[in-house]
């Protein structure tokens, strides 16, 4: 079927969760996807081998319009339909038939006659995965806990520490847990957690083991604190550069990967713990899961670049793939629960203002007001709003709200 044919016999549909219908007009567009892949490198080998595995969702940013005397009613509909967490079907004239979710919506008034839509919508699965009968914190504390054993004896059996290393060792120790604040419930037994394994950081050479689990303690302890997400991961980041700007000679390698698992380990714990304020749109959970990709990423280049091949005797070192293995499947399963976390968190909707008004108005208007203002605290921090903007809001500000 042609281009035009498709244009003629098949009409741009949305089907929003509740059931209704929407036809709106539609300008063509694009779509993009992303491959489940894996970089594998040998050193005796030039070049890296990418193993492919099934796709990822496709994402697709749509813009139409509501026109006519009667565009504000028939946007308000459609805006009332999108509340419904149900998945949307879409009729498509180049892309056929997709179902999925949106992650954001964003509505224009800025023509009378005619409201302009933009949507990011995500194509997915028809169906509840995980499954819901698999607790998804207890199933990530159970992977963190594999890494971190796999990692303990990793550490144990191969690293040789000499006491040239002792200061290097409580220096990047010092630094990384530096980075974390802790709440005031946790305060005291990180400080005395910290002061255990800095102490016992003299005893490593003889006494690996139990000096490398009190340094692991150290480095799990704030994936649980009671701070905000976003605060705990940033602290892992930190921490994370630290590890990573000690590696040096062959110890500083082991030391690396294995303190690094635990650490990325650590980061995903934290993702399956948010505390109350956490995680309130679609775009906060795919920002701290970007981040955790990331720093995942950036790790496995690290011990790439760390790599010595294998007739150096003295300096041979290679990641260990077992630990890998285990801290890939812990990135997978937590990255696709966070992806399924985010269809159930709230959408967000982006507004441009038609005439002046005030933030008690808009917050009546978009959150509903509160005895304690608690929403007006929020929907200024949610929009920035601040000096003069307290007593008026102009004309053409763009404002952000979430349903």
């Amino acid at each position: 079927m042609s281009w035009i044919e498709r244009l003629d016999n098949i009409e741009f549909t949305i089907r929003t969760g509740d059931g209704k219908f929407y036809k709106p007009l539609w300008k063509s567009g694009e779509k993009s996807k992303e491959f489940n892949t894996s970089k594998y490198d040998f050193i005796n080998l030039e070049g890296s081998l990418i193993e492919r595995r099934k796709n990822q969702s496709s994402v697709y940013p749509f813009t139409f319009w509501f026109q006519g005397e009667d565009n504000i009613e028939k946007s308000e509909e459609f805006e009332q339909s999108s509340n419904d967490n149900r998945l949307w079907t879409v009729e498509h004239p180049f892309y056929g038939t997709i179902k999925g979710q949106p992650t954001n919506i964003k509505r224009n008034d800025a023509k009378f006659n005619s409201t302009e839509i933009t949507v990011t919508f995500w194509e997915s699965i028809d169906g509840d995965f995980p499954e819901e009968s698999i607790s998804i914190t207890n199933e990530v504390s159970s992977r963190v806990n594999s890494v971190n054993q796999l990692s303990l004896d990793f550490f144990v059996e191969n690293s040789s520490p000499e006491s040239s290393d002792l200061n290097n060792i409580r220096d990047t120790l010092s630094q990384s847990s530096s980075s974390f604040s802790p709440d005031k419930d946790s305060f005291n037994d990180f400080s005395n957690s910290v002061k255990s394994a800095v102490s016992a950081v003299d005893n490593i050479i003889t006494d690996a083991e139990n000096s490398f689990k009190l340094i692991q303690a150290v480095v799990n302890a704030p994936a649980l604190f009671t701070t905000a997400v976003e605060a705990r991961i940033n602290s892992y980041v930190n921490s994370y550069e630290s590890l990573k700007n000690s590696v040096s000679n062959l110890f500083s390698k082991y030391s690396f990967e294995s303190q690094g698992a635990s650490l990325i380990s650590s980061i995903c714990l934290a993702c399956v713990n948010p505390v109350e304020g956490d995680f309130i749109t679609r775009a906060d959970i795919e920002e701290a899961n970007n981040t955790l990709i990331e720093i995942y990423e950036d790790f496995l280049r690290t011990m790439d670049l760390a790599q010595v091949e294998v007739y150096d005797v003295e300096e041979n070192w290679s990641p260990n793939v077992q630990i890998q293995i285990e801290l890939s499947n812990l990135i997978s399963f937590t990255s696709k629960s966070l992806f399924s976390l985010s269809f159930e968190a709230k959408q967000e909707r982006v507004f441009e203002l038609s005439e002046d008004s005030n933030l008690i108005i808009l917050t009546h208007r978009f959150m509903s007001l509160d005895e304690k203002d608690k929403n007006i605290d929020t929907f200024r921090l949610i929009n920035n709003i601040k000096n003069e903007e307290l007593f008026k809001v102009r004309k053409g500000r763009t404002i952000k709200y979430f349903v």
